[in-house]
């Protein structure tokens, strides 16, 4: 069985409809995801998608 991951860089604050975005990640169960971001908002994270705090100069 093949894995698929996304990595998905994004420095800054993530758009207003971040959420949702996460929602669909969420119903796509057969994907990992993972966002490197410096934006400490608050959110419902799915199990599927990882989050790695890391600022733009590391």
């Amino acid at each position: 069985m093949k894995k698929v991951a996304f990595i998905v860089p994004y420095f800054g604050k993530l758009p207003n409809y971040f959420q949702l975005f996460l929602n669909s990640c969420r119903l796509n169960k057969n994907f990992k995801w993972i966002i490197v971001t410096d934006d400490k908002t608050s959110y419902s994270w799915p199990q599927n998608v990882q989050k790695i705090d890391m600022s733009f100069e590391d």
